[in-house]
């Protein structure tokens, strides 16, 4: 349970950080490139992580 618990709360911290990133975007009408890559990278992590989960859950 472990791992869902920290898939979820990085899930939250990319939900905070998007809602950032669009509020700045909205403000600025700019969206800069290395908040893109950060949630590129971000995403990654968590795609990542998520299919280590299921593999654990498979062999249940």
């Amino acid at each position: 349970m472990s791992d869902a618990k920290e898939l979820v709360a990085l899930l939250h911290q990319n939900g905070a950080n998007v809602n950032r990133i669009a509020r700045r975007a909205n403000e600025t009408n700019s969206l800069y490139a290395e908040n893109v890559a950060d949630l590129e990278r971000r995403y990654g992590t968590l795609l990542a992580g998520l299919n280590r989960l299921l593999a654990k859950w498979k062999n249940l």
